[in-house]
C-alpha cells in the first residue's frame, strides 16, 4: 500500500471519529468536567498540606497527562469491544477491513490531543488559582517538552488501548475491569518512579516516560533529561510496534471468535 494511500485512509479516519465525536459531544464535556473536579478533590489537599506545594505539583500533576492518555485509550478499546458490539458499529468497521486500532486513531484527535490536553490544562488551571490565586503554575517552563509528551502519548494511547482489547477477547472483561488498569496506570504517571523501591519499574506502565517528560516540562524531572530524552523515542517506536502487534492479534482473535454483547 502506498505512502498516498495511506494518508488517504488516515484522513477518512480522522472524519468518522469528528462525526462520531459530534454525536455526543455533550459527554465529552461533562466527562472533561467531571475528571477536573475528581482532580481537584484529590489534588488540592494533596498540594496544600504538602511540606512544598509548588515542588507537590510539579511532581504530581504532570502525571495527569499521561494517565490520561491511557486511560482514555482503554475505554476507547472498551467502547469498541463492548458497547458498539450491541449497536453493530464493531461488525461495521471490520466489514471496511478496518480493526480496533483503527478505531482507537479515528477518534485520537478529539479524544486524546483535544480532550485529554484541554482536561490536564484545566485541571493544572484549577489547582494553581487554588495555590496562588494565579494560573501561572500551569505554564510549563519548557513548552517543548510539553508538546514532546503530549506527542509521546499517541502511541501509549494506541498501545494501552490495543492492550485492553486483547484482554477483553480473551477473557470477557468488562468496563470493571478497566476501571481497575486505570487505577493500577497512576503507578508511574501520578504516582513518580521515586516512590517505588526501585524507581525502574515504573516502567512497564507504557505511560510512565510520557509523565516524566511533563514533568521536565515543569522543571520536575524524576531521572535526568540526558537519559530521558534519548529514551524517548525509543520508547515512542518499540510502543508503536507492540499496539500494531497486539492489534493484530486483537483483529484475529475476532475473526476466529467473534465478539457478543457483555454488560
Amino acid at each position: 500500500m502506498g505512502l498516498g494511500k495511506r494518508l488517504r485512509i488516515a484522513l477518512h479516519l480522522l472524519i468518522v471519529g469528528t462525526t462520531l465525536s459530534k454525536l455526543h459531544a455533550v459527554s465529552y464535556v461533562v466527562s472533561c468536567l467531571s475528571t477536573v473536579m475528581w482532580f481537584l478533590v484529590i489534588f488540592v489537599p494533596v498540594t496544600l498540606f504538602s511540606p512544598n506545594p509548588i515542588a507537590a505539583f510539579k511532581t504530581f500533576l504532570p502525571g495527569v497527562l499521561a494517565m490520561g492518555a491511557a486511560s482514555v485509550g482503554m475505554w476507547v478499546a472498551t467502547e469498541f469491544t463492548r458497547w458498539y458490539v450491541y449497536q453493530g458499529l464493531t461488525d461495521l468497521f471490520r466489514e471496511c477491513g478496518l480493526g480496533v486500532l483503527h478505531y482507537l486513531f479515528c477518534s485520537i484527535h478529539i479524544d486524546l490531543l483535544l480532550a485529554n490536553t484541554a482536561t490536564f490544562f484545566a485541571s493544572a488551571l484549577a489547582v494553581s488559582w487554588a495555590l496562588t490565586g494565579s494560573p501561572t503554575l500551569a505554564i510549563p517552563s519548557n513548552p517543548w517538552l510539553l508538546a514532546l509528551a503530549v506527542a509521546s502519548s499517541i502511541p501509549t494511547y494506541l498501545l494501552c488501548g490495543s492492550l485492553t482489547a486483547l484482554l477483553y477477547c480473551k477473557t470477557g472483561a468488562s468496563g470493571t475491569w478497566t476501571n481497575v488498569l486505570q487505577i493500577l496506570v497512576t503507578v508511574g504517571t501520578v504516582v513518580p518512579p521515586t516512590a517505588l523501591p526501585k524507581p525502574e519499574l515504573a516502567f512497564v506502565n507504557p505511560a510512565a516516560i510520557v509523565a516524566e517528560i511533563a514533568r521536565a516540562a515543569y522543571g520536575a524531572p524524576s531521572i535526568p533529561l540526558s537519559e530521558l530524552l534519548p529514551l524517548t523515542p525509543i520508547a515512542i517506536a518499540t510502543q508503536l510496534a507492540l499496539a500494531l502487534y497486539v492489534s493484530k492479534l486483537v483483529d484475529e482473535e475476532i475473526a476466529r471468535h467473534g465478539l457478543e454483547f457483555r454488560v
